[in-house]
């Protein structure tokens, strides 16, 4: 019996150790704001809002993550840069 409890916790608490991404998030956001239905105007400008606001939020993590790519591809470039410099200086200091 133990031994079950002991797995159904660790269980839990990997779960709750997951953290969705940002993708994920504002896809179920969107998801719960469009099933929402308003019965005022007040509310629906407010959907309408939140809504804008989850179509930003996805442009700018789209900009974010394309600028993180161009980062990741300079910082390769500037490694193997290095590397390749180093292995001219120690061609130098063996001959």
């Amino acid at each position: 019996m133990s031994n079950f409890l002991d797995r159904i916790t660790k269980s839990m608490l990997l779960r709750e150790r997951y953290r969705p991404d940002f993708k994920s998030s504002l896809q179920a956001l969107e998801e719960i704001i469009s099933k929402l239905n308003p019965r005022s105007n007040k509310d629906r400008g407010r959907v309408q809002l939140a809504k804008e606001q989850i179509y930003n939020l996805k442009t700018q993590f789209r900009n974010l993550n394309e600028e993180l790519e161009t980062l990741r591809e300079r910082v390769s470039v500037l490694e193997e840069y290095k590397d390749g410099n180093q292995n001219k200086v120690l061609d130098k200091a063996r001959d």
